[in-house]
């Protein structure tokens, strides 16, 4: 009786990481849905978030990181209720910023970052729209000035 409890465990523990990544990605795809100005959630190469802002705002937001990063607009359409903007760093790396109405006053904005995604370079781009939404004109003069100091860096 031992050995086959002993056995029951082992494929248990042998299992449990696979049921943990799973719960674990459910989870934050989730919480990603359900919290609106802080949580990300990087799935397929693009890096999505809920704000609590409408489409016309986030889509200024958008726009003036672009010009924070001396990043070009290549294609731009954009209306009350979505937008796509694609751009392009340096190095040729296309961006494709994409947001969408998910109510009113919410919306949904996902950037991806070369074919394959950048997470790092879709969560800088993320995090500075994010704070064009939610500083003062004074804080957005100093995030302007550090992203110009990080375009010197490759960008």
């Amino acid at each position: 009786m031992k050995a086959g409890r002993r056995r029951a465990y082992l494929r248990l523990l042998a299992g449990l990481p696979a049921i943990m990544l799973f719960l674990t990605g459910c989870v934050a795809v989730l919480a990603g849905g359900a919290v609106g100005g802080g949580t990300y959630a990087y799935l397929n190469g693009k890096l999505s978030q809920d704000l609590d802002r409408p489409v016309p705002k986030v889509y200024g937001a958008a726009m003036d990181t672009l010009k924070d990063f001396h990043l070009p607009v290549v294609k731009d359409a954009h209306d009350s209720l979505s937008a796509r903007i694609e751009s392009r760093f340096a190095d040729g790396a296309n961006i494709w910023i994409k947001i969408d109405s998910e109510t009113v006053s919410d919306s949904r904005i996902s950037v991806r970052v070369g074919l394959l995604g950048d997470k790092s370079k879709s969560r800088e781009l993320v995090g500075c729209i994010d704070s064009h939404l939610n500083l003062s004109p004074w804080d957005k003069a100093r995030v302007n000035v550090m992203a110009k100091s990080r375009s010197g860096l490759g960008w």
